[in-house]
Formats: C-alpha cells, sequence, structure tokens
C-alpha cells in the first residue's frame, strides 16, 4: 500500500530510524509522524495514500500524486490503480523525476495524466518531447528554471503543454508563475499563497 512520505528514510520526519522500504506498513504506522513538526500533532501516523484520498474524495481538488524514484513496480500499481479505483483520474496527475514509472504508467493505466519533473535545464528538452507525445501530460520544473528562462514557459505554450512548478513558497515568486501560464504549483505556504494569489 503507498505512503506518504518525502525522504526516503524516516529520521528527519518520524520517530522512526532507516529506510522506508526496510519497514513493514505496520511497523510504519505505529511510527510519530507529527512531534518533528509541531508538538501539537504528537502520534500523528505517518499516511497512506488511502488516507489522503478520503480526505479529498468529496472535493474537486485536483491531486498531484509524486511517486519518488526510482519507483518500484509495487509503487507505481499501487498507486495507479488506487486512483482509478477512487474514480479520481479526471483530476489526478501522477509526477515523478523517474521518466520510465511515468512510462510504465502510461501504458498500463492511459487514463492518468502524468507530469514529468524536471529539476534541472539540461533536463527541460527531453521533458517537453515526453509531455508532448500525449495530448494532456505536463511538464513539472523547479520553477527557478521557469524564473531564469520565461522562454520555457512561451515553448509549453505554443506546444499545448501544460505546465506545473515546484516548489514556489513566496507570493513574488507565485504572481511571476501566474503570469508565465504555470496552471499548478507546489508549496508550503498553502495559506499564505492563496491568500494572496488567489486559488
Amino acid at each position: 500500500m503507498p505512503i506518504l512520505i518525502h525522504d526516503d528514510t524516516l529520521d528527519r520526519t518520524t520517530d522512526g530510524r532507516g529506510h522506508v522500504s526496510a519497514h513493514a506498513l505496520g511497523e510504519l504506522r505505529d511510527l510519530d509522524a507529527g512531534s518533528w513538526f509541531d508538538p501539537r500533532f504528537s502520534r500523528e501516523p505517518i499516511p497512506t495514500l488511502d488516507d489522503a484520498l478520503s480526505l479529498l474524495e468529496p472535493t474537486s481538488a485536483r491531486i498531484f500524486a509524486e511517486l519518488k524514484g526510482p519507483a518500484s513496480a509495487g509503487l507505481v500499481e499501487g498507486t495507479a490503480d488506487r486512483l482509478v479505483r477512487t474514480g479520481v483520474t479526471d483530476r489526478a496527475v501522477v509526477i515523478s523525476m523517474d521518466w520510465e514509472a511515468l512510462e510504465r504508467i502510461r501504458t498500463g493505466w492511459p487514463d492518468l495524466v502524468v507530469g514529468f519533473i524536471a529539476e534541472r535545464a539540461d533536463r527541460m528538452d527531453a521533458a517537453f518531447d515526453h509531455a508532448a507525445s500525449r495530448k494532456g501530460d505536463l511538464v513539472d520544473p523547479n520553477h527557478r528554471l521557469l524564473r531564469d528562462r520565461p522562454d520555457l514557459a512561451e515553448r509549453a505554450r505554443r506546444a499545448g503543454v501544460p505546465m506545473a512548478v515546484w516548489t514556489v513558497d513566496q507570493v513574488a515568486d507565485a504572481r511571476d508563475m501566474e503570469r508565465l501560464g504555470v496552471e499548478a504549483l507546489t508549496t508550503n505556504q498553502v495559506s499564505r499563497i492563496l491568500d494572496l494569489v488567489g486559488p
């Protein structure tokens, strides 16, 4: 069952130790994943993808499910199956730096949109080529790439390739991305960005 955790190890965001993949689901669910952030969230468990989807199910929120790479076949299958089973394929995007995993999604679950994460400028050409080969798929670069190279946003517009960006925590950056035609952004400052930029 897919779980939601940023790192490949437990040390930074839980009271556990070692690689996430070395632990069974029951062991992971017993860990405290909240205290590192704030004592008010003490004993908050590591959420599963099912937990997150159950919270989002009554809303129309767009869902960006990131496969941390290299993504195992089980992670790819488990994520895709749950998105399809939950009935959110019309608003879900599976994103990853592991483009081979995204190609497996395209082949096995063609109704799911994928997003090619580009962390470096030298991957942007390939990301555009991949995304442009199937209508609806997108490119998801670090927002600094677009800030430094706004021509990339124009290229995406001309090619009809949607763009999302990560990680935008400053309002000025969010406004810049909005002006460049970015459709979605990842942020750690949700309330601030929504309040000042708008949904």
